[in-house]
């Protein structure tokens, strides 16, 4: 109803932060802009 596409990524066990999704996004204006993370080990998160 929206016109949104859902796109559901499979569980990533090395990656336990993952579902802190407010942490590597922050969205304005309907633009999603992907943040770096500080901690080395949350790089993964956002790499496309």
């Amino acid at each position: 109803k929206l016109g949104l596409d859902v796109i559901e990524l499979p569980a990533d066990e090395s990656l336990p932060e993952g579902v802190f999704v407010e942490d590597t996004a922050v969205t304005c204006d309907g633009i999603a802009l992907i943040c770096r993370p500080g901690l080395p080990g949350r790089i993964k998160e956002v790499i496309i």
